[in-house]
């Protein structure tokens, strides 16, 4: 089925179409101005919960940050027992070391004496 397709605006149909396109902005700026109370108190209701929304988020971002200090300060707790190890080990280290170093030279005092 072919459509008819028109060749040309004229000038009398555009200013129709522009009439017509006024006339709806028109009834559109009725209906907003008879419920212009309800549009406000309805931005404000919305404001009002984003607000909350905001409160909500700065009392959380203060709790993830409290809790992140605390596991930071665990974390330098940890770090310092493991410091402590590590000192222990060194100085366990330089006692085996010379305990060692006493038990070779008392070997070699021995087998010193029997030749």
């Amino acid at each position: 089925m072919r459509t008819m397709a028109r060749d040309s605006w004229t000038d009398e149909r555009l200013d129709d179409l522009n009439t017509k396109v006024d006339r709806g902005f028109v009834q559109v700026d009725q209906r907003f101005d008879r419920f212009q109370g309800d549009v406000d108190r309805r931005f404000d209701e919305v404001n009002k919960r984003f607000d909350e929304v905001n409160e909500r988020f700065v009392r959380f971002e203060a709790s993830v940050d409290r809790r992140f200090e605390n596991v930071e300060r665990q974390l330098e707790g940890v770090n310092e027992r493991f410091d402590a190890m590590l000192d222990r080990f060194a100085q366990l280290t330089y006692v085996l070391m010379g305990s060692m170093g006493v038990i070779f030279a008392a070997l070699l005092g021995v087998f010193a004496t029997q030749l």
